[in-house]
């Protein structure tokens, strides 16, 4: 068998309290590790460890020992809700149908659709929320809605709703053609969903495959705007299209409080011109409004 990558990859010094503090920005209330100790024998001799082969005298261990001391000072940001800027539409029953056979392509994967439209977001310092279709979605100034193969008429008026009020709504392919119990609905055309033909933004030599129909559709309504992509976006056609700038740090307000997180290799500016050196990070407490 040949792996692609690594199965076991060692943490770069600093990166525990970097991607905890990020797990802790984006909702989390701690940060939970496996294993205790690293194990001399069996099938997971070489899984992680907060005591290391090395034992306890070694960076890992006082890494871990330094997130132990600073993790109480948050008890006060951990009770607080993460201001999300854009939901990511999330139906395990969707999912779950996705998986059925007989759909019109074998290509079609809604965990790696819902990855991508997250992934999108996060790295461009877009702070989201998982949401349910029938969740009160008004707070957001879009939400994202990757292959959402069943939907309910309660929630598709929900999402009407959403976007006449003035919301931006992206729905990606093979969404709303089936109701909550998959059965296809007939008071709507069921659109070409992607196959091993179809074309992919920005892919080389795919982009005749289905010339004259359109890729992006865009539709006023209320106060809002509805946008349905018919083909699988790459990252970079999905980033254009929403309209976003790559960003230096990650930057995360859980309520008074701010993280600020350089995941980079070069020093980069925080808020209130504090330096964040090349892996740094910084947890302030800001007035509303900062």
């Amino acid at each position: 068998m040949t792996y692609t990558e690594p199965r076991m990859v060692a943490k770069r010094p600093g990166e525990i309290t970097r991607l905890s503090l990020s797990h802790i920005a984006r909702g989390s209330r701690g940060a939970m590790f496996f294993q205790w100790r690293a194990s001399r024998g069996g099938a997971e001799l070489w899984h992680s460890g907060m005591v290391p082969h090395a034992g306890p005298d070694s960076r890992i261990f006082r890494e871990v020992c330094a997130l132990g001391a600073l993790l109480p000072t948050l008890g006060e940001a951990t009770r607080a809700p993460v201001e999300a800027e854009a939901a990511v539409l999330w139906d395990t029953e969707a999912g779950w149908a996705l998986q059925s056979p007989g759909l019109p392509s074998t290509e079609l994967s809604y965990r790696e659709a819902v990855r991508q439209a997250h992934r999108v977001l996060y790295r461009h310092g877009v702070t989201a929320d998982f949401a349910h279709p029938s969740d009160d979605l008004s707070a957001y100034g879009f939400v994202l809605v990757p292959s959402l193969y069943l939907i309910s008429d309660a929630d598709a008026e929900n999402l009407r709703r959403y976007v006449e009020g003035g919301g931006t709504l992206v729905v990606s392919f093979l969404s709303g053609v089936a109701d909550e119990h998959a059965r296809p609905r007939t008071d709507v055309p069921v659109p070409d969903s992607p196959g091993p033909h179809a074309p992919r933004t920005d892919a080389p030599g795919t982009g005749a495959a289905l010339a004259g129909l359109p890729a992006i559709t865009r539709h006023r309504h209320g106060g809002g705007t509805a946008l349905y992509l018919s083909t699988r976006l790459t990252d970079g056609a999905y980033t254009r299209l929403l309209g976003l700038e790559p960003v230096p740090v990650e930057r995360v307000r859980r309520g008074g409080w701010l993280f600020t997180i350089n995941h980079g290799d070069e020093e980069q500016e925080g808020t209130g011109g504090l330096r964040l050196s090349p892996g740094g990070y910084a947890v302030q407490k800001v007035q509303p409004g900062v």
